[in-house]
């Protein structure tokens, strides 16, 4: 099942990165590596994503997803 959505899945952690480096949290070049994946068949859960830059910065970031749709990212750390 999560195959089907694997792309939106990164696109979505790519997000999540990209917001980082335009904050200034990180930098520019920052890659995701996903954690975990929890995500039921309705499109309801969450993933937990590592933006690691080339200088070695790491942010943890909680993405809540509603419906295949990324709603809310928290940023930890």
């Amino acid at each position: 099942m999560l195959r089907r959505y694997s792309g939106l899945v990164l696109r979505t952690a790519r997000e999540a990165c990209k917001r980082l480096s335009e904050n200034g949290r990180i930098g520019g070049d920052a890659e995701p590596l996903l954690r975990d994946v929890s995500i039921d068949e309705g499109g309801q859960g969450w993933l937990r994503v590592v933006c690691r830059d080339s200088s070695g910065r790491g942010k943890l970031v909680l993405v809540l997803v509603d419906g295949w749709r990324p709603a809310v990212i928290y940023l930890e750390g």
